[in-house]
């Protein structure tokens, strides 16, 4: 049935071609680029050069960071017209050392879609397209996935804007495959994933996508599931119009301890949905704990808005916060402590972002206490350019005590750097006119990087006092500054160090207050310390040293401080453990240490079980429901609690 499904999906490769076509020119990796294939003596496998110079090791600074490491870079080779992944994988064992060569046959999640220069992005954890907005970004893509066979545009720009990134795949000859793909019985894949043999998935003709959810394949109705990607429903004319998909969706979190603990309950959060395929249910999750006498009572509660979004021909769904309620105990009494609501506006470069919340405060008795307002105001590009807040409290007889109003104000340079932020008191009285700036950051940046070079912090201080008037006098000055350090390490800019020096009256001085140094191996940072002014000389006050394990997930992190004799001790520390097979990859445990023993072991302080759990619904019946269970135990083994969380597979109607 699926294959001749499939046939009447397909194109001919005639009209393929065609489509295709249409696609704009793909840009060379950089211009004026030598870029070549060449085979590795030592192994035979296909490396990439440009200019002369190896690419996609761990040492290519334009790789994709996982884990803090180069996992690998995607490269377009204009000589085949495909675009490849080169895997900086390394071991020891020659079959599975990959250093920078052309993968085959593999899967690969890239941190972004769209395919031009990359950098690295402010968090470090991934690789994003720079010197083009969003939109210019979906405008260019919108031409090359918006093909007579199938409309992915929406699906590209939904990734862009939500930086979900994308799943891929290439094939034997390490080629991005774009289309459909089978993994058929005996194939390379089905031998490596046996759980995807018999999967049939569609992959975009411009970025290699992985489609998701609802798509029109030459006018037939596919469903592709939600998480992973593979087909599981089809609507052709001879079907009925009226048809079902699975699809996962979270109903209940729950912690349960059994061992108290100071402050600590037993309580889970349960999750009601509104979607588009349940458009009469209201979209909201409850949080229930227990009290004193053992009966669970709601403690809070968040409510959403179903809304989708569009913005010229693409568009997309979320569910965003319209309103929240938490409640509050005072000597066995339950009572409504908090109440917040969210508006929005119809701009479409923030439909996730709030225009305005507003929260109030009550006391046990059911009085207003405290009443905050916040109002945001984006730009054309949908960053926050301004941002007011207001603040009113209340005495028991509902009289204003304090009334205080704030602007933040947000300037961007042509990158969309951050470059200054500047805190306004406003008059409370005077329709918010500005009184007076209580403080300022400004950022710059090294040219060369790209990264922050430096950033100053001024603040509004006393300066003494007009003896005319009697008045205070306050004056705007320098509070903080400080510098980063950068070196070219494996090919990578990384930051080395971190100064803050000592400002005196407004004025830097060359002597540093504090100094953090941070250095790497392999890509990976693996030792981080922090310096302190003791008496006019630098001294260590604390480091931490990772290292990690030989299968290249686990990780072993100790954090050291140093006593009055200046001798280092372990003051916290923790092991991430993974089990790593052919087929998966997951984290099995968690080790968290909160110090050292006399005898210089390391004393535990809790440890975390994670459950191995496959979200795929291939195999999972409609309306049945898996709990996947965290399990928390304290230092000496004994059971601390347990984190569970449930998911049913639905039946949902389109």
């Amino acid at each position: 049935m699926k294959n001749s499904i499939l046939k009447r999906l397909s194109v001919s490769a005639l009209a393929l071609a065609t489509a295709l076509s249409v696609l704009p020119a793909v840009p060379a990796a950089a211009d004026g680029l030598h870029c070549v294939f060449v085979t590795r003596e030592s192994d035979g496998k296909l490396i990439w050069f440009e200019n002369n110079v190896q690419q996609g090791t761990l040492e290519d600074p334009q790789g994709i960071l996982g884990d803090g490491t180069n996992r690998g870079r995607e490269i377009y080779d204009a000589a085949t017209n495909e675009w490849y992944w080169l895997d900086a994988f390394r071991s020891d064992d020659p079959a599975q050392n990959l250093d920078g060569a052309k993968a085959v046959n593999k899967e690969v999640w890239i941190p972004y879609v769209y395919q031009q220069e990359l950098v690295q992005d402010a968090s470090g954890v991934g690789r994003v397209a720079s010197g083009l907005s969003d939109e210019a970004k979906i405008a260019e893509l919108a031409a090359g996935s918006n093909l007579e066979e199938a409309d992915m545009s929406a699906q590209v720009a939904d990734s862009i804007r939500n930086r979900t990134g994308k799943w891929v795949r290439y094939n034997e000859t390490g080629a991005m495959i774009k289309g459909w793909f089978t993994v058929e019985e005996g194939s390379i894949w089905a031998i490596n994933r046996p759980d995807q043999l018999g999967n049939t998935y569609y992959y975009d003709w411009k970025t290699g996508l992985m489609a998701k959810g609802w798509l029109t394949i030459n006018g037939v109705q596919c469903h592709f599931d939600e998480i992973s990607g593979a087909l599981d429903q089809v609507i052709t004319s001879e079907e009925p119009s009226q048809s079902t998909y699975k699809t996962l969706r979270t109903m209940k979190s729950e912690y349960v301890y059994q061992k108290a603990r100071s402050g600590q309950r037993d309580h889970y959060t349960v999750y009601f949905y509104e979607d588009a395929a349940h458009p009469d249910e209201e979209t909201r999750t409850e949080q229930w704990s227990k009290d004193d006498n053992g009966d669970y009572q709601l403690m809070g509660e968040s409510k959403y808005e179903y809304v989708t979004v569009k913005d010229g021909n693409s568009s997309y769904s979320t569910n965003r916060i319209t309103s929240e309620k938490s409640w509050s105990t005072s000597n066995g009494t339950r009572y409504l402590y908090r109440e917040s609501t969210y508006t929005y506006s119809a701009n479409s470069k923030t439909p996730y972002n709030a225009d305005k919340q507003e929260s109030v405060y009550y006391d046990v008795d059911g009085k207003v206490r405290d009443r905050d307002i916040y109002t945001y105001v984006y730009d054309e590009n949908g960053r926050q350019k301004e941002e007011y807040c207001e603040y009113v409290y209340y005495d028991t007889a509902g009289a204003v005590t304090s009334h205080s109003k704030t602007k933040y104000v947000y300037t961007y340079d042509n990158k969309g750097n951050q470059i200054e932020q500047v805190t306004w008191a406003l008059k409370v009285d005077d329709d918010d006119e500005e009184d007076h700036i209580e403080s300022k950051y400004v950022y710059n940046y090294n040219e060369e990087t790209g990264n922050r070079s430096n950033y100053q912090y001024y603040y509004r201080q006393y300066v003494g006092y007009d003896e005319t008037t009697g008045e205070s006098k306050y004056d705007l000055q320098l509070s903080s500054y400080t510098e980063y350090k950068y070196e070219q390490i494996d090919g990578s800019w990384r930051n080395t160090e971190q100064l803050q020096y000592k400002v005196v009256d407004g004025v830097k001085t060359d002597e540093l207050s504090y100094k953090y140094v941070y250095k790497y191996e392999n890509g990976k940072q693996v030792r981080y310390e922090s310096w302190r002014n003791v008496n006019g000389t630098l001294k260590l006050s604390s480091y931490s040293v990772t290292t990690y394990g030989e299968n290249g997930y686990d990780s072993y992190y100790r954090s050291y401080s140093i006593d009055s004799n200046d001798d280092p001790y372990v003051s916290y520390g923790y092991d991430y453990l993974y089990n790593v097979t052919e087929n998966r990859t997951f984290n099995w445990r968690d080790v968290y240490y909160s110090g050292e023993k006399e005898d210089g072991s390391l004393e535990i302080n809790y440890y975390v079980d994670f459950e191995d759990f496959s979200r795929n619904t291939s195999n999972w019946p409609v309306g049945e429901q898996r709990t996947k269970t965290n399990k928390y135990y304290n230092g000496d083994g004994s059971a601390y609690y347990t984190y569970a969380t449930t998911y049913e597979c639905i039946e949902v109607t389109r």
